[in-house]
């Protein structure tokens, strides 16, 4: 399971456009077909800076993120500062353990297609059941295996001003078919707009796609049960001409 290295610094910079907000109004409707408390709470699995749990409040949830990295679980607390319907935790989803359970887990943009073993897969599912109060749901986004398989991956680049800094991105992909798993290696120059100096890293995200019907023997083997996929943005089926869909399981 990956962490975001130096990466982290800049991975805001490289989403800014993203639409946190429509985002978290699709999964808002969709939590609100099954969860119909006043003030429902929600476990965000893997919540990278806090975007989707801020929007998410928004809507009136209480939101607990949750993410391995300590830079952008730093990033989120400073984001929330003061507000006493967000908090944000230190932890590894696949096994940190809470003291109360929630109406909605949920993980977003691609965090559970960063899970390429089955057992780290399972333990997530595990400890969103474990976490689910009765009638909660579980629903996460992911790769869509057939539209990876349809339309493969290929190398881009992109660049972007982050503060005093301009950073190049090359995603260089490799698909590994026989694994469904799509390994990229980011490689990235940061130059000061300031001074010129310039530095580079690189880091490799390993990103499994995944398959509707195995997403259905995984839940039933971790007491949750498939209800629901879909492209992402979409109440329609899961399509094979987008990379992006969604599932949502409820407790079996």
């Amino acid at each position: 399971m990956n962490v975001f290295g130096e990466y982290a610094d800049f991975y805001d910079a490289f989403y800014r456009n993203k639409s946190y907000a429509a985002e978290a109004g699709f999964v808002h409707g969709l939590i609100q077909e099954h969860v119909r408390r006043t003030k429902p709470s929600i476990l965000d699995f893997g919540c990278g800076t806090g975007k989707h749990a801020c929007e998410m409040a928004v809507f009136g949830y209480s939101v607990l993120g949750v993410d391995r990295s300590e830079h952008m679980i730093r990033q989120a607390q400073e984001r929330a500062a003061g507000r006493s319907d967000l908090e944000f935790v230190v932890g590894d989803i696949r096994d940190k353990q809470m003291d109360r359970k929630f109406d909605a887990v949920v993980s977003l943009f691609h965090v559970i297609s960063y899970l390429p073993a089955d057992e780290d897969l399972r333990s997530v599912f595990l400890n969103a059941r474990r976490h689910l109060l009765d009638g909660g749901v579980f629903l996460f986004d992911f790769w869509h295996g057939p539209a990876v398989l349809k339309d493969p991956p290929v190398q881009r680049e992109r660049t972007v001003d982050c503060g005093e800094c301009r950073i190049t991105r090359i995603a260089i992909p490799r698909i590994r078919k026989d694994e469904n798993v799509v390994e990229i290696t980011y490689k990235f120059l940061v130059v000061s707009l300031s001074g010129g100096e310039t530095k580079s890293f690189e880091e490799t995200h390993v990103m499994r796609f995944l398959f509707p019907e195995e997403l259905e023997v995984m839940a039933k083997d971790c007491g949750l049960r498939l209800i629901r996929t879909g492209t992402w943005l979409e109440k329609g089926p899961a399509r094979d001409d987008n990379w992006n869909a969604w599932a949502m399981a409820v407790c079996a």
